[in-house]
């Protein structure tokens, strides 16, 4: 304890108080998944505001469809969909873990992807100059000619979070974008088993243990009290 002039410091006897829980305002919100009916009533709500938020409701979809992080999604280029072997690939440079990584072009993703390019096309040709995947629609359009100024990020979309508050209010669901991610890792998990590494993007089985989500309490209720009828017997009359 510190005095000024011999008087005690006021904010001696403050104690802090720390919650066992994280009070960040995203956090409640980052717990769970979605289920089929609310992933279906995002996908139909994207498709809702595609005119209001031109490619930022195409990134949403997208990011449902596979799974991936929102800032890789948001840094991918046209150049980096091969069509023809089926695979989105995403450099090394826009990876969380440094490292190239590749993603499937499954029918749904290959929908969203025809999706953009009638997007592109509705919203005019100068977008033809833009390689990235999903361009801002609020760049400066007449330095659209510019070289340097067409591979820049004022020509891409950083964030999807006004689209997403919209979303979320059509769809009537919560939660965070980041469980776009655990759902496509649960449902993985849930139908490929240990195999489901091989598209979720994790290294290691226990990183995607710790990451998928587990059992609601009540779903772990009723699925252990199958399970304990095996030992229900009659007992002895006494």
């Amino acid at each position: 304890r510190w005095t000024v002039r011999g008087k005690t410091d006021p904010t001696s006897k403050v104690v802090n108080k720390r919650s066992v829980e994280s009070k960040s305002k995203g956090s409640i919100h980052n717990d769970g998944i979605f289920d089929q009916g609310e992933t279906h009533r995002i996908l139909e709500a994207c498709d809702l505001i595609k005119d209001q938020y031109p490619f930022q409701a195409e990134s949403l979809k997208f990011m449902a469809i596979c799974g991936q992080r929102r800032e890789q999604i948001l840094k991918l280029k046209v150049s980096d969909i091969d069509m023809e072997n089926r695979v989105v690939i995403f450099p090394a440079t826009i990876t969380k873990k440094g490292k190239k990584e590749e993603l499937a072009i499954t029918p749904e993703l290959a929908e969203v992807l025809i999706e953009l390019g009638e997007q592109r096309e509705k919203q005019g040709d100068q977008y033809k100059f833009i390689d990235w995947l999903f361009p801002s629609v609020r760049c400066n359009k007449k330095r659209l000619h510019e070289p340097g100024y067409q591979q820049s990020d004022y020509t891409r979309i950083k964030d999807n979070k006004h689209a997403w508050t919209k979303v979320k209010q059509l769809a009537k669901v919560g939660g965070a974008r980041k469980l776009f991610r655990k759902t496509w890792s649960t449902e993985a998990k849930t139908k490929l088993g240990n195999e489901a590494i091989s598209v979720t993007g994790h290294d290691q089985i226990a990183t995607l243990d710790r990451f998928y989500n587990k059992s609601k309490r009540s779903k772990m209720i009723a699925d252990s009290e199958k399970v304990s009828s095996f030992y229900q017997y009659k007992k002895l009359q006494k």
